[in-house]
């Protein structure tokens, strides 16, 4: 039983690696072999263009819902930070929930299927954030917390989420993404237009 457990979790890691390395070869390639183009970031293939990515997406940070107003069960869950582990979504992990008015009351905050969301805080030095889900249907009403973040919308139509919440995984965004936290213990990280 233990070696099956031992052979299981290679497997995971091996795919791991795996998909690592492509999600890097797709963000410097392409999918279709095309000639290259030398940019900023490195090599890309001809046809791409090279964009600030909040030139492309809105990016809407949570709110500082007040913990005292929380109650011990209801169909209105916060979604924070802890929720989103290793680019998962563990509803399970320390949940919170609020009066089911909040899902009518905070309607900016409340999240759908597909959103795409992000942790903004961790440990400096760590790369315990900057973790992305695209959102599952849910029967719960989740509302957004503060130090997380939404794609709001994205406002080139040649862009396509799936490709966001890829690119936003990817090795080469979190190599840019880290180096700009602020914090000596604690790492924060701003959305473009300065808010949490």
């Amino acid at each position: 039983m233990q070696r099956a457990i031992e052979a299981q979790e290679r497997i995971i890691a091996t795919t791991t690696e795996l998909k690592k390395a492509l999600m890097q070869k797709l963000f410097t390639e392409g999918l279709r072999g095309e000639p290259q183009k030398e940019t900023e970031i490195g090599l890309v293939p001809e046809r791409w263009e090279v964009v600030e990515l909040d030139d492309v997406i809105n990016l809407f940070a949570g709110y500082a819902f007040k913990s005292k107003e929380a109650v011990p069960q209801s169909n209105t869950q916060l979604v924070r930070m802890g929720n989103l582990n290793q680019n998962k979504l563990d509803l399970n992990r320390k949940p919170i929930y609020f009066p089911d008015s909040y899902a009518t009351d905070h309607q900016r905050f409340v999240l759908k299927e597909g959103d795409l969301i992000m942790s903004l805080t961790g440990t400096s030095g760590k790369e315990d954030y900057g973790f992305t889900v695209k959102l599952p249907k849910s029967e719960r009403a989740l509302l957004l917390n503060q130090r997380v973040t939404r794609t709001l919308d994205i406002t080139d139509s040649r862009l396509q989420k799936d490709f966001v919440h890829y690119f936003l995984l990817s090795r080469k965004f979190l190599d840019f993404l880290y180096p700009t936290a602020k914090g000596m213990k604690q790492a924060n990280l701003s959305t473009p237009n300065g808010s949490h």
